[in-house]
């Protein structure tokens, strides 16, 4: 019975880690989805503004940003 309590115990400290830790990413995610948001406004923007080729140079350039954005998430 002791064992089973003391596994019991490790499990729920076990758990309680790991909601810290998820509670930790999930505020991280929150914020860099604003931030994502806001850039995706003003690139909206400065694109409603921009001539033709401007336009092709800056979606290259946020598809560069983006992929590299994705590449340090999956790391």
């Amino acid at each position: 019975v002791r064992r089973v309590r003391e596994t019991a115990v490790n499990v729920r400290d076990e758990l309680d880690t790991q909601e810290h830790v998820l509670d930790d990413i999930d505020s991280g995610m929150t914020r860099a989805q604003m931030r994502l948001e806001n850039v995706v406004k003003k690139t909206s923007r400065l694109l409603d503004s921009a001539s033709d080729r401007k336009k092709i140079i800056c979606i290259v350039v946020l598809v560069i940003i983006l992929i590299v954005l994705i590449m340090f998430v999956v790391q």
